[in-house]
């Protein structure tokens, strides 16, 4: 059986109750507590750098609270942190809805009914991926509906997304599911959810209670 991942300076596995932050330097998890951190003033931290990277980077770089943001320099080596400036302008610039209809209609095929919630009414019906794909790039729209379960893990759209990095090291199916287990090793979902606006869908607990992580696309 794997080894359970440690993190933060105490070397603990993870406990959901203990807020965490991670480090923007070595891409690490720490407790708040271990150093230093309250979860309400870590909202004030843009760059957050553990006691280690501190010693090479400098100490962590607080908010600009008045005044226009100027971007920061940007490691070319490196990507562009989630919701900086850098990262915004290159997501303008890329061509993710035109893609993601394409690349729905390609790899599941037109003709593929999916299920679609009439958002108004909070109703499922079913509908075939190509009509839908019309609907949503049509000029007009009578009613507002949602594509809630274009399931894709076993298409090559699949290779195309990843889970986040935090999510794999805290996923208990990858570092803890026994490989001499009488039981099939569970397998993850991938769902493309397509929404006109204004889609929505009720509270709710999704089946078995799972978890799900969601990248908002645009």
């Amino acid at each position: 059986m794997a080894s359970v991942p440690v993190y933060c300076l105490c070397r603990l596995p993870y406990d959901v109750t203990r807020f965490m932050i991670e480090c923007d330097g070595c891409q690490d998890w720490f407790h708040g507590s271990c150093v230093g951190v309250e979860e309400e003033a870590a909202a004030e931290i843009d760059l957050y750098h553990c006691p280690q990277c501190a010693v090479l980077r400098g100490p962590s770089v607080m908010k600009r609270r008045r005044g226009p943001s100027k971007a920061p320099e940007q490691d070319p080596g490196r990507p562009a942190r989630t919701g900086s400036a850098q990262f915004i302008r290159e997501l303008r610039g890329r061509t993710f809805p035109s893609l993601v209809l394409r690349c729905s209609s390609r790899f599941r095929g037109a003709d593929k009914v999916v299920p679609v919630l009439d958002v108004g009414r909070q109703a499922e019906l079913r509908m075939r991926l190509g009509d839908f794909v019309a609907y949503l790039g049509g000029p007009r729209r009578e009613r507002v509906l949602s594509v809630t379960g274009l399931e894709f893990s076993d298409t090559r759209l699949s290779n195309l997304v990843q889970t986040p990095r935090i999510v794999r090291k805290l996923s208990w199916v990858e570092n803890l599911w026994p490989g001499e287990s009488a039981r099939e090793r569970p397998s993850v979902q991938k769902l493309c959810v397509l929404g006109a606006r204004d889609s929505y869908s009720d509270f709710h607990i999704d089946c078995g209670g799972t978890s799900a992580w969601h990248h908002v696309l645009r």
